[in-house]
């Protein structure tokens, strides 16, 4: 029995299997190393997608934001109605907006046209006058710019 363990520690069967623990372990290396690659890769694309939908975002509420404010100011609309009885289709000046630093944007309005107004508004004499408002929005550093356009119409008495 001494001597069939003697051969196990000192004899040929070992030694036919010797470099196999060393290749085995670094083929799991490999394939560790390749998967952690990966997941590293992944995560620093979903990084760049997340900062990109930020920024794409951020343009379209300022856009909208934009709108807005060029919805509530009627020395505005009114001016866009000059610029139609003086022939020009958009008004030259145009509203200017800064946010911060890297995001600024502009509206121009512009009077398309009117209409008889329906209902109870038709029968104490008032129109509707249709305007188109655009927003332009450029966030330096990226392409993620937002250009809207959004019709509305205000009810004006007739002439």
């Amino acid at each position: 029995m001494q001597n069939k363990a003697n051969r196990y520690l000192n004899g040929s069967r070992p030694q036919q299997q010797r470099g196999v623990v060393l290749l085995v372990s670094l083929v799991l290396l490999l394939a560790t190393t390749i998967i952690g690659y990966s997941v590293m890769e992944t995560s620093g694309l979903e990084a760049k997608m997340a900062a990109a939908k930020e920024a794409r975002e951020i343009s379209f509420q300022a856009a909208e934001s934009i709108i807005e404010e060029g919805l509530d100011d009627p020395p505005y609309i009114a001016s866009a109605r000059q610029a139609d009885l003086a022939g020009s289709a958009w008004p030259t000046d145009s509203h200017a907006f800064t946010y911060d630093t890297h995001l600024t944007g502009g509206s121009q309005m512009e009077y398309r046209t009117s209409s008889i107004a329906y209902g109870e508004d038709w029968s104490r004499g008032l129109k509707n006058e249709h305007f188109q408002l655009r927003a332009t929005v450029a966030r330096s550093g990226t392409s993620f710019d937002s250009d809207h356009v959004q019709g509305f119409k205000v009810k004006s008495p007739t002439l």
